[in-house]
């Protein structure tokens, strides 16, 4: 006999079954009597409270274990574990669309991040489109990177073990060459901006042809710069070619510590590009071989005979230029 409506208090306040399970509407709401359990949507709960279905609530505490044996797909805005703070586990795989926080001894197999960022994490990382940034010295595969930028016109380079800094270019005749340097110093404006330098104790000078290209006005120079120094005071000669004898910029020189510096601005263009092409000159890199650029010191006194200070093999070498200082 079915009863379709009750009203008032016929209920007792502890209603026991005595070993017997209840079921109603066969799996709508099952309480395991025997095992103590209580199934919803199912007879056959294995738990103390077993769902076989879709749960939707607006807050969840557990004080035990949470576990999600993945062969479905969990959705979770926000999950605070302990005190607020995270902790360390094991993942297979981790999937956060907002942002995902792993303590110090976390694992993850596989973590992708889909818009976010992570704190700490170890183990495979996929970033897709986002970026990776750093505030400290970043090592991969064994090669650590400068942490901080280098100066306009350096390259990257290695000391065969595994550290990688900033360095001049050499360019130009090739071999171990390091007074010849072809480089490019982009957007010179109307502030002082040191394009080149070069130890003191290294060089006595450097002769600089550079070609200017005025972006803002559309002019194009084409300049020779000289410099020398005493060891004390560095000196500056400018040869202009420019088209329509148009200063496009001027240039200064300076001894910064055990550096001479070349600096340029312009007189009234926020974008000139410099294209230059140095040739150092000095005393301690007398010979270079594997190249044709050299740089000859010598301290024979010359008279009014003839004294040779160079030769090449006519063979190897149609002809030669020498810029003397």
């Amino acid at each position: 006999m079915a009863i379709g409506r009750i009203s008032g208090s016929v209920l007792k306040s502890n209603l026991t079954r005595n070993g017997v399970d209840l079921a109603f509407e066969t799996n709508l709401l099952y309480l395991d009597v025997t095992n103590s359990r209580v199934g919803i949507g199912t007879s056959e709960p294995t738990s103390t409270l077993q769902v076989n279905g879709t749960t939707t609530t607006t807050g969840l505490t557990a004080n035990g274990a949470i576990n999600i044996d993945g062969t479905g797909t969990s959705n979770i805005d926000n999950v605070i574990i302990g005190a607020n703070t995270p902790v360390a586990g094991t993942f297979t795989t981790l999937n956060a669309n907002t942002s995902a926080t792993l303590a110090s001894g976390s694992t993850a197999g596989t973590l992708t991040l889909a818009n976010g960022s992570i704190t700490d994490s170890s183990g495979a990382i996929s970033f897709g489109d986002e970026n990776l940034t750093t505030t400290g010295t970043l090592t991969v595969s064994g090669f650590t990177f400068p942490s901080a930028d280098g100066s306009n016109g350096q390259v990257l380079q290695t000391d065969g073990a595994g550290n990688i800094t900033f360095a001049e270019s050499s360019g130009g005749g090739g071999g171990n060459n390091t007074a010849v340097k072809q480089f490019n110093h982009y957007k010179l404006g109307t502030t002082s901006a040191v394009v080149d330098e070069f130890d003191i104790t290294e060089y006595r000078g450097a002769i600089y042809d550079i070609v200017l290209e005025d972006q803002d006005n559309g002019f194009v120079g084409h300049l020779k710069v000289s410099v020398v120094h005493d060891g004390t005071t560095p000196y500056v000669s400018t040869y202009n070619v420019n088209e329509d004898s148009t200063r496009i910029a001027d240039f200064t020189v300076a001894i910064s510590g055990d550096m001479v510096q070349l600096s340029a601005s312009t007189n009234t263009s926020s974008h000139t590009n410099l294209r230059i092409y140095r040739i150092a000159l000095g005393d301690h890199h007398e010979t270079v071989a594997n190249t044709n650029s050299k740089i000859i010191a010598t301290s024979t006194n010359i008279g009014s005979s003839a004294t040779t200070l160079d030769q090449f093999t006519k063979t190897d070498i149609r002809g030669a230029k020498y810029i003397i200082l």
